[in-house]
């Protein structure tokens, strides 16, 4: 396969990757969005390089040479795209339609039909406290978890979920779900990403409170009443607890750390731009070149 093929998807790949190692240091808004960007636009790639593969094998082959008589851009040439490439191609798009479809299915199984109160209160011991995906998301509180909370941290938890419902979080953790699905050795990401959306809603209920320590308190409080308890949707104390605490009790990031980290965003989130437009840039040039007529 040709290293100008293999290289946008590389470089896409490794700069995502980077991009999600020193999230840690990005302000969450900004690390939800170049994490979720960078993201789709190497799945992006991925799948212009697997089709960019099919469709020259498809024109070249002697199987389908007749067939596409009509596409006369360049010369027949059988041993251009080799059959394992293109069978690998092949079956690579065939597992991400599979997986797409699965990950549809799944959000919209979490997805309520109908439009109701953004609050949804429901009796029961276990503590749960999560924010519903879709276009009628909504916040779901047993009040075994509004139990374990003080008024104050109640408060917090409202705030958050508000944020996640409000922020449509969830489209976030969606688009990266669907760009994992195409390119599974992106999972990290959906971890990184969500870690970010936790920590955007953190935020968005400190400045609502205008408290940090209290939303600091509020997120282990629920840790630990839910324990092991599974969330199906974006939670208080959902992913990363300890670190969201910690990161709650610091300073906030000094300017200088912020234009360094924004610098760092910005360069890995347009390299993954400019490689993810390369290969989408060659399949456009193989489709006129192939079927243009002269």
């Amino acid at each position: 396969m040709s290293p100008t093929l293999l290289l946008p998807v590389t470089v896409s790949l490794l700069a995502a990757g980077l991009g999600g190692l020193s999230q840690r240091y990005f302000r969450p808004a900004i690390a939800a969005w170049s994490l979720t960007v960078s993201t789709v636009l190497a799945a992006a790639a991925a799948l212009s390089a697997a089709l960019m593969t099919i469709v020259s094998f498809v024109h070249v082959a002697p199987v389908s040479g007749d067939f596409l008589s009509w596409c006369l851009g360049i010369e027949h040439d059988p041993a251009r795209v080799p059959w394992v490439e293109a069978g690998l191609a092949s079956t690579f798009l065939a597992i991400a339609s599979v997986r797409l479809r699965r990950c549809r299915a799944r959000y919209r199984s979490l997805s309520p039909d109908d439009a109701g109160d953004d609050v949804e209160l429901i009796d029961g011991e276990q503590p749960l406290a999560y924010t519903l995906p879709g276009r009628c998301g909504r916040i779901v509180v047993s009040s075994g978890m509004l139990r374990a909370l003080s008024d104050d941290e109640q408060r917090v938890l409202f705030s958050h979920e508000r944020s996640h419902l409000h922020r449509r979080h969830d489209l976030f953790l969606y688009a990266v779900d669907l760009g994992v699905a195409i390119v599974p050795p992106l999972a990290p990401m959906s971890r990184f990403v969500r870690f970010a959306t936790e920590r955007w809603a953190d935020e968005d209920a400190a400045r609502t409170v205008g408290d940090r320590r209290l939303v600091a308190r509020a997120v282990a409080r629920a840790a630990i009443a839910q324990n092991s308890v599974v969330q199906p949707g974006l939670a208080l104390a959902g992913l990363g607890v300890r670190s969201r605490v910690e990161q709650l009790l610091e300073d906030p990031t000094g300017p200088s750390k912020l234009r360094g980290a924004l610098l760092l965003t910005a360069g890995l989130t347009a390299t993954v731009a400019a490689s993810a437009s390369l290969q989408v840039h060659h399949l456009a040039m193989v489709i006129e070149q192939l079927c243009g007529r002269s």
